[in-house]
Formats: C-alpha cells, sequence, structure tokens
C-alpha cells in the first residue's frame, strides 16, 4: 500500500472544478436529454441518499412545459414510501453511452395512463459525463477483495461493486476497513465478476463518502481507479459491461 499526490492528474483543481465543465443548466436541453432515455427506454437507477436502498426505474413521461417527469413506481410497495419520505434522491442513467445523474429533494405520488406512478421534479442541474472513463453501469453479485493492514497483519476487506467501467468501480467499504486516502495505492486486490474468471487488479482511491444506515451504522462508497491494467484485462471487463447493457437492453424491450 502506498500513497500517490491525489493532484497529480489535475493539479489546483477541485472534484467540483472539474465536474463543473460536464453540467447542464438549461431546462429545455434538460428535457431533451430525460426524453432521449424516455425515447431509448433505458433504465435509470433511483437511490435515496442516507440508505442502501435503490430502485431500477423507467421513464414513463417527461413535460418539459411542466418541468417534471414521471418514473414507474418500484416492484416493492415499501420502496415507494421510502421515496416518497425521502429528501434527497440521486438519479443515474445512460444515453448514447454517455452517463447522465442528478438529484432532486422530493418525489410525488401521482398516476400516468391510469397507473401508479412517481412525479419528479426537473433539476436544477444535470450531468452528462461524456469521456469513457467516467462511464459505469450498475452491476450486482460482483465483490473485490482488497489486501488492508490491520495491527500488523495483513487482511482481506471483501467490498460489493456498485458500478463498473473499464477503468474503475465504486466499491461499497461495509466493513470500514479500507483506508479511503485519496491517492491510496492498493495492489493484488482480486475482483470476482459473475460467470468471469477472477483478475487480480491494482486500485487508486480517487474519491469517497461516509453513508448512514437506518440501523444507524455507517459504510463507505469508495470510488477507485484501476491501474496499469493491461489490455487484456480491461478488455474483459469491456466484455462483461458489455454483456450487461444486452440483458439491460433485453429487459427493458
Amino acid at each position: 500500500m502506498e500513497i500517490k499526490d491525489p493532484s497529480a492528474d489535475n493539479p489546483g483543481r477541485s472534484f467540483e472544478e472539474t465536474l463543473e465543465k460536464y453540467q447542464v443548466y438549461s431546462p429545455l436541453e434538460i428535457g431533451r436529454i430525460l426524453k432521449g432515455i424516455q425515447a431509448n427506454k433505458q433504465l435509470i437507477r433511483m437511490s435515496f441518499v442516507g440508505t442502501m436502498e435503490t430502485v431500477i426505474t423507467s421513464v414513463l413521461n417527461v413535460d418539459v412545459k411542466a418541468r417534471m417527469l414521471l418514473l414507474d413506481t418500484a416492484p416493492v410497495p415499501a420502496q415507494n414510501q421510502i421515496a416518497l419520505k425521502s429528501n434527497l434522491i440521486s438519479f443515474e442513467g445512460v444515453l448514447d453511452r454517455i452517463k447522465i445523474s442528478f438529484t432532486t429533494n422530493k418525489v410525488f405520488a401521482d398516476t400516468y395512463e391510469g397507473r401508479e406512478a412517481l412525479r419528479v421534479p426537473f433539476p436544477e442541474r444535470l450531468v452528462r459525463l461524456q469521456r469513457r472513463d467516467h462511464f459505469r453501469v450498475p452491476v450486482s453479485n460482483s465483490t473485490i477483495r482488497i489486501p488492508v493492514e490491520v495491527n500488523g497483519h495483513v487482511m482481506h476487506s471483501v467490498g460489493n461493486i456498485r458500478d463498473l467501467s473499464p477503468n474503475g468501480a465504486c466499491v461499497i467499504d461495509a466493513s470500514m476497513m479500507v483506508d479511503n486516502t485519496v491517492g491510496m495505492v492498493y495492489r493484488n486486490c482480486r475482483l470476482d465478476l459473475p460467470d468471469t474468471q477472477p483478475l487480480t487488479v491494482t486500485l487508486e482511491i480517487r474519491n469517497s463518502h461516509e453513508v448512514s444506515m437506518p440501523d444507524t451504522s455507517h459504510q463507505r462508497r469508495i470510488g477507485c481507479q484501476f491501474v496499469d491494467l493491461s489490455s487484456a484485462e480491461s478488455a474483459l471487463i469491456q466484455r462483461y459491461i458489455t454483456r450487461l447493457e444486452r440483458q439491460q437492453k433485453m429487459l427493458t424491450g
């Protein structure tokens, strides 16, 4: 394990400054992007900040004039109640292989064509990450084993992968054992993806934030970058991502 200067790639620039050029503020442009997601039948991940609840939903309608969109309800009624009570909800989707994300502080109950729906006001801003290394897809049943030193002994912290790209991943560190210092490098990490041979990778910590759970416990979501991946390893991860995308398209028709 070692620490690398986190400002080496973007000296003098904060994460927010780097992100600014990807943000969209125009309601008309936001509406166009959301309509594109609807037309392409792309799924959206809806997460409730402060909980581990996540819902995969779809866009039913986009009303640019009223500045609101309607989403399909969650399959579990209790999740709809969480959505209605939440004060901060994040959304992530994909359009033309570009990651789209935004947040809102309120979700309302509504109907659409005689069925229950969730109404969401247009966000004040929307992030459209066009660079390939920012494109990540939600994954499940995938883990990574990270060697950590505890009292002079090396142990392995097993984290679930929340989303993945050929260049990095978001790791859920429920054990809180991983040193989340930005620039920290972990070597000999084992990445396990379903129906794919395990990979030994090197991770560099790029960002981290702590999430409070309903039972008052805490866990971290750590953004990691793969370091020195071979072309074969990167291709293997890309094939897995492509397979997930095909499965998503089959589910959405």
